[in-house]
């Protein structure tokens, strides 16, 4: 079952347990979901799955895609950009996930460390070692929990091809 989870996009829910020990044992976690289609959308769907989480805030540019989160989520409040969301709104969650095309991963994710929240960032964690380098540094000073998505690399069949590979399965 566990497998099967992992190779769905249930890699929020399944990580997201870190984040969820961070908040107070008897409250609910308020997560804002930024980028809520495709991947974004999965991992935002896995996360609210969750009995102790509350997805309190939609963040997305394209509109018909926002629309179609806020159907579900029909408490939360919408934004189209997250430097807004986060500058104005940032004492409303605990949490952010962040599901965007990747060139902006960065971005967000430095600006919701710096703002102190908990991170659930899908991979990869940026496009340039400089940046990953920063949101370390960044997630460190501020002393939340972190978690990058990558359910595709820890999938059954992703670790028996590098079993394979590394027994000499095809050569060198």
């Amino acid at each position: 079952r566990f497998l099967q989870q992992s190779a769905v996009a249930g890699a929020g829910l399944l990580a997201f347990p870190a984040i969820l020990r961070s908040a107070s044992p008897n409250s609910m976690l308020q997560v804002a979901s930024i980028g809520v289609g495709g991947m974004g959308g999965r991992t935002m769907k896995s996360v609210a799955s969750h009995p102790k989480v509350k997805i309190v805030a939609l963040c997305d540019v394209d509109q018909p895609t926002l629309d179609v989160a806020a159907k579900e989520f029909t408490d939360a409040s919408q934004h189209k950009d997250w430097r807004e969301l986060l500058a104005r709104h940032g004492g409303e969650f605990d949490a952010v996930t962040v599901g965007t095309p990747d060139h902006m991963h960065a971005a967000i994710a430095v600006t919701a460390l710096r703002a102190r929240k908990h991170l659930y960032l899908q991979k990869p964690m940026a496009t340039t070692l400089h940046e990953c380098r920063v949101i370390t540094r960044e997630a460190a000073k501020a002393g939340v929990v972190t978690q990058l998505g990558n359910q595709g690399r820890s999938s059954i069949e992703s670790r028996m091809t590098v079993a394979l590979l590394r027994n000499g399965a095809i050569g060198k």
